[in-house]
């Protein structure tokens, strides 16, 4: 007899990763145990006593079940129990880019300019379909063998042009949320997550090493565009280094265009 927790036609076969809204299990189907899943089971007790965790949830779904592209997580299936939600996505064999880069140290040029198509890749639907991720992190890009999957799209916004939520992780964030006293911001916050992320694949280190969030907001604010640092032990072309500095300007006008990034040698 099968010991394992059987959810739907799905097999939970061990847990994997702990979330902001619950846990993740490595599932297979019942009848087709090569087909592997992530299966997400979210506490509905957890959403219930918070109205901003229940939004967030509700915009991670609409997102992965509305966008059908290789390099974005996929809602497969939506199931619910008594006490839990399951979200059928996506497993990525590979872990997520954060935990790949301690294994690494850093990528050589060739393979993280691959990486960065892909990411590209998805940002081209996501940009068309005007959805801001607003968490680019390596935490959030995973690995389905080399192939990226761009996923956790808790902090997502859909359907503007602009918005004034400050959301994010402090080491990713745009000049604009961290330094931010409620101004809007456009989908421009996302292409400096992308430059962070493209640094530390090269270097194997943030742009902006700091103690503190207000040490990193001047560090921000004095070290980036043409006065970005790069290290020396690490040679890199000058497409690399000159979409790096347009990347990470620090005011958002004078950042690259999507356009211009989506196009960039």
């Amino acid at each position: 007899m099968d010991q394992r927790k059987k959810v739907g036609n799905y097999l939970l076969v061990q847990k994997i990763g702990q979330g902001q809204f619950g846990v993740v299990y490595k599932g297979v189907s019942i009848e087709d145990q090569k087909k592997v899943f992530a299966i997400k089971c979210i506490l509905k007790s957890k959403l219930q006593k918070n109205s901003m965790l229940s939004k967030l949830f509700q915009t991670e779904m609409s997102v992965m079940s509305k966008l059908h592209h290789p390099n974005i997580m996929h809602l497969f299936e939506f199931m619910e129990t008594t006490n839990n939600y399951y979200l059928v996505i996506q497993y990525c064999n590979n872990g997520d880019l954060e935990n790949y880069l301690k294994k690494m140290g850093r990528l050589s040029e060739d393979e993280a300019v691959y990486f960065l198509m892909q990411i590209m890749n998805a940002f081209q639907t996501l940009h068309k379909n005007k959805i801001m991720h607003r968490d680019v992190k390596l935490a959030n890009i995973f690995l389905q063998d080399d192939k990226i999957v761009i996923g956790d799209f808790g902090f997502a916004k859909q359907g503007v042009d602009m918005t004034w939520t400050k959301l994010g992780t402090p080491i990713t964030m745009a000049p604009e949320l961290l330094t931010s006293n409620g101004s809007s911001y456009t989908s421009k916050a996302d292409l400096w997550s992308i430059g962070v992320c493209f640094y530390q694949i090269l270097f194997g280190k943030t742009p902006f090493e700091a103690k503190n969030y207000e040490e990193l907001k001047e560090k921000v604010k004095t070290l980036s565009g043409s006065n970005l640092r790069f290290p020396k032990d690490v040679p890199v072309s000058p497409e690399c280094r000159d979409l790096l500095v347009r990347l990470l300007q620090y005011d958002a006008t004078s950042r690259i265009e999507w356009k211009e990034f989506f196009n960039h040698p």
